[in-house]
């Protein structure tokens, strides 16, 4: 679903507070979307990807739950989960524009702690989207 990939990188993009809080790859905030982070992205990042694109269709309504997961990845000296919060204060029971369709509810959990090692540290987030057109 593009259209909700956009719309999740708009919203987090055009945040002065989470974008200061990342890294800059090339000219913008080290927002990746997908399931490979570019060699060159240095860290603080924040990355999505969906998950499951469940259809909930009746006979007068077409509906989708959307699942994303969300991975903030620091180095070992910064604290992933005040990045993974302000996401979520970014998405949770906010309706998002998404061409083509309307946001009923979003849905965030978490964040948790994630991975840990000698080089990074994560946190983790998922979100629900509820769509229907």
């Amino acid at each position: 679903m593009d259209a909700l990939r956009q719309a999740i990188f708009d919203t987090l993009n055009a945040d002065g507070t989470l974008t200061t809080a990342l890294a800059t790859y090339r000219t913008e905030a080290a927002i990746v979307d997908g399931y490979r982070i570019p060699e060159d992205m240095e860290v603080p990042l924040v990355q999505y990807s969906i998950v499951a694109d469940t259809n909930f269709d009746s006979k007068s309504t077409t509906m989708r739950v959307i699942t994303v997961d969300f991975d903030i990845i620091t180095s070992v000296n910064d604290d992933p989960i005040t990045v993974a919060e302000r996401v979520r204060t970014l998405l949770h029971r906010v309706a998002l524009t998404v061409t083509g369709w309307t946001n009923i509810v979003t849905e965030v959990n978490g964040p948790v702690e994630g991975r840990f090692d000698e080089h990074m540290k994560t946190a983790e987030l998922t979100v629900e989207f509820t769509l229907t057109c």
